[in-house]
C-alpha cells in the first residue's frame, strides 16, 4: 500500500520521463509510392496468372497428344515432340517469348527481397488460377459454342475428312455394293456374268495410299485390267441412267518359283485425289494434310463397320505407304490371303474370261 506522498512522487517521476523522452514520428508515406506498389503487385499477379494459364493449357495439350499417340503420330515420340514443340508461325513465337519473359520476371520477383505477405498473396493468386483452370477444363466450361466450332471447322478446313468419308460411303459404296432395290449390285453382277468362280474375292478392294498420289489405273507391272462389270444403273441427282462400273484386275504373283494368278475388283478411293489437289493448291499444309488422311480412313472404317451388315461383307479398305511398300501387287495378294483364307481362289495360268452374252453385255465387258 503506497502512501499519498509516495504515490505523488511516482507520478512526478513518470511525468519527468515523458517530458525527457524523445518523440519519434514516422514520416508519412507518399500516395505515389503506395500507388506504385499496388500497380507493381497487380502486374506481378497478372503475369503469374498468365503463366499459370499457359502451363495448365500446355499440360492439357500434352495429354491430348499422348492420347492420340497411336492414331496420329504412328507411335513415334519424335513426331509427337515435333508437333508439340516446334514453333510454326509468328503467333507461336510471340507466345513463347512472352511466356519466357513472364517466367523470368516471376523468378526475379520470388528471389528478390520482397516481404513474405506479398509473396503469400501471389501464391494464393497462383493457386486460385490453377484450380480455376483445372475445373474449367474438367467441366468443359471453355468449350466453344456450336457457331464458334462451325466457324473454325469451315475456316481451317477441319471438317473435310468426315464429309468426304460419308459422301463416299453413301454416294458410292452403299449404292453399288449393298442396295439392291433393282436387284443389282457388284456381287450379283459377278454371279449373273458367271465370273464368281474366277474371283479370288467378290469383295471390292479399296486402296488408300497415304501420299494420295493416284493414277488412272493401278500402277504395277504385275497388275493388269482384264474386264469391267456394272454394279449399278439408276437415276440419280437429275442424271438419267447413271452407270457405276468396277474393274476386274489380274494380279500376278511369283510363289515358289511359279506364277500364280489372282482376280479381284479393286480401285483407289476417289476422294483421296481431292486431298492431293487441295494440298497442291496450298489449301491445307503438310501436317494438316496428313491428319486429314488419317481421319478420313478412321471415319470411313468406322462407317463401314457400323453400316455394312456381316452378311453383306462386300468391301475391304487397304491403307499403305508407297515409300515403305515392296509393290502394290505383293500387298494385295497378302491382303487377299488374309481376307479369304483357305477359300482363296488362284490359278497357275492366265484365265480367259467368258465372252459376254447378249443378256449380260450391258453389265459385263472384256478389256482388250
Amino acid at each position: 500500500m503506497l502512501s499519498g506522498s509516495s504515490l505523488m512522487q511516482k507520478k512526478a517521476e513518470e511525468k519527468s520521463k515523458q517530458e525527457n523522452q524523445t518523440c519519434i514520428v514516422e514520416p508519412p508515406v507518399k500516395a505515389s509510392s503506395l500507388i506504385y506498389e499496388e500497380i507493381s503487385l497487380f502486374f506481378i499477379a497478372m503475369v503469374a496468372t498468365i503463366v499459370t494459364i499457359y502451363i495448365t493449357r500446355f499440360i492439357q495439350f500434352i495429354v491430348e497428344r499422348v492420347i492420340y499417340f497411336k492414331t496420329r503420330y504412328d507411335q513415334s515420340w519424335k513426331k509427337l515432340a515435333l508437333s508439340t514443340l516446334v514453333i510454326k508461325n509468328w503467333g507461336d513465337l510471340a507466345g513463347f517469348v512472352f511466356l519466357l519473359i513472364s517466367s523470368i520476371i516471376l523468378v526475379v520477383f520470388f528471389t528478390s527481397d520482397v516481404d513474405d505477405d506479398t509473396k503469400k498473396t501471389i501464391n494464393v493468386v497462383l493457386g486460385a488460377v490453377g484450380l480455376t483452370q483445372f475445373f474449367t477444363i474438367l467441366m468443359k466450361l471453355n468449350d466453344q459454342t456450336t457457331a464458334q466450332l462451325s466457324d473454325v471447322l469451315e475456316s481451317e478446313h477441319f471438317n473435310i475428312a468426315t464429309g468426304m468419308a460419308w459422301n463416299f460411303f453413301t454416294g458410292y459404296i452403299e449404292l453399288c455394293l449393298t442396295k439392291s432395290d433393282d436387284h443389282s449390285n457388284l456381287k450379283k453382277t459377278l454371279q449373273k456374268a458367271g465370273l464368281e468362280n474366277y474371283m479370288a474375292s467378290t469383295k471390292l478392294v479399296l486402296l488408300v495410299p497415304i501420299d494420295c498420289i493416284v493414277k488412272g489405273l493401278l500402277d504395277d507391272h504385275n497388275i493388269k485390267a482384264v474386264a469391267k462389270v456394272r454394279s449399278r444403273k439408276c437415276n440419280r441427282a437429275g442424271v438419267k441412267d447413271r452407270v457405276y462400273w468396277q474393274t476386274i484386275y489380274q494380279i500376278t504373283s511369283t510363289e515358289d518359283g511359279n506364277n500364280r494368278y489372282y482376280y479381284c475388283c479393286c480401285e483407289y478411293v476417289t476422294p483421296i485425289d481431292t486431298f492431293y489437289q487441295m494440298k497442291e493448291k496450298k489449301i491445307v499444309n503438310d501436317d494438316h494434310f496428313t491428319d486429314q488422311i488419317k481421319l478420313f480412313v478412321k471415319v470411313l472404317s468406322r462407317v463401314l463397320d457400323e453400316h455394312i451388315k456381316k452378311n453383306e461383307d462386300c468391301v475391304r479398305l487397304l491403307t499403305f505407304d508407297p515409300l515403305q511398300l515392296h509393290s502394290v501387287s505383293h500387298m494385295m495378294v497378302d491382303a487377299l490371303k488374309k481376307m479369304e483364307g483357305d477359300g482363296l481362289k488362284s490359278f497357275d495360268s492366265e484365265q480367259d474370261f467368258p465372252e459376254p452374252t447378249d443378256m449380260i453385255k450391258e453389265e459385263y465387258q472384256l478389256i482388250p
